[in-house]
């Protein structure tokens, strides 16, 4: 099995209803980027160059991560909410943010990463990088921007793309971020024919932290919500959304093993020992984003 590094370029692909894998073809991608199929989460190609050390599980590569504050030594990733909260997708703020606190915290509770949550800057979603003039924006982006823009639309039902999320990284400007296709219906508590959000981020959260795919278990993978296929009625709402054993695996293979944190702007500081972790994870993340711009 071969891992990507370098430059990682994707062609989308479809699976008919659990019928059979149709044959498609597309422009490369020259940004790091994993796209949602409708019943298939789109697979990616192998550009030969290194051997991944297990079998179980698939990362995006060495250089496809967040790395540990050098001072601090804490893994801290930010993300906001670049339109997502505009009601476009006919989910409740309240709900949407529940389910992206919950898809964060299910990778945080098995390594150590601390997600913290900061006010949005930049441009509207978008599958390209900024222009020269919006440097400064940039520099002050979250490392994951969640929000939404028209993919493909929902192509009445037909096999199509339905989000996607970038790879970490400090070489273009969209790492981490992760993209719905607002042209599709979307819940929390999903049903047949309406797409299930929390499920969709948890999945696409796994493409923002440097895993892969895990090649379904037919192709000799294993279960796995990184699994490229979507299915139906996998969670049932709020409080149910779970990782497999191969997902836990992949995410501790590349973070290590340990616990995490997720702190969202609306949180009220606890005094002593917990408003001091805060503080500091808010730093080591303020000085991450200017160490890189």
């Amino acid at each position: 099995m071969k891992l990507q590094s370098n430059r990682f370029f994707l062609y989308p692909c479809v699976l008919l209803w659990a019928l059979a894998v149709l044959p498609c073809t597309a422009e490369a991608r020259s940004l790091p980027q994993a796209d949602v199929a409708q019943s298939l989460f789109a697979s990616t190609l192998d550009n030969g160059n290194d051997e991944l050390l297990r079998d179980d599980f698939r990362t995006a590569g060495s250089s496809f991560k967040w790395f540990p504050d050098s001072e601090t030594g804490l893994t801290t990733v930010t993300y906001s909410y670049s339109n997502l909260l505009d009601g476009a997708l006919g989910i409740s703020d309240d709900m949407l943010r529940a389910a992206v606190e919950e898809g964060l915290g299910l990778w945080s509770k098995f390594a150590p990463i601390h997600f913290v949550e900061v006010e949005d800057y930049g441009l509207s979603p978008a599958d390209k990088n900024y222009p020269t003039d919006m440097n400064y924006y940039h520099s002050l982006a979250a490392d994951i921007r969640i929000g939404h823009h028209l993919i493909d639309g929902n192509n009445n039902g037909q096999p199509h793309v339905l989000a996607h999320a970038f790879y970490p990284s400090t070489s273009w400007d969209l790492p981490g971020d992760v993209h719905f296709d607002d042209g599709d219906p979307w819940r929390i508590d999903p049903s047949d024919g309406v797409y299930d959000f929390l499920y969709t981020f948890t999945h696409e959260v796994g493409h923002s932290l440097g895993l892969a795919h895990e090649p379904l278990p037919a192709d000799g993978g294993n279960v796995a919500i990184m699994n490229p296929n979507y299915k139906f009625n996998l969670y049932s709402g709020l409080g149910t959304a779970f990782l497999y054993e191969d997902d836990i695996n992949g995410i501790q293979a590349i973070y290590g093993t340990g616990t995490g944190s997720v702190t969202p702007l609306n949180v009220i500081p606890e005094p002593s020992g917990m408003a001091l972790l805060l503080a500091g994870l808010a730093c080591a993340a303020l000085a991450r984003r200017r160490r890189g711009h």
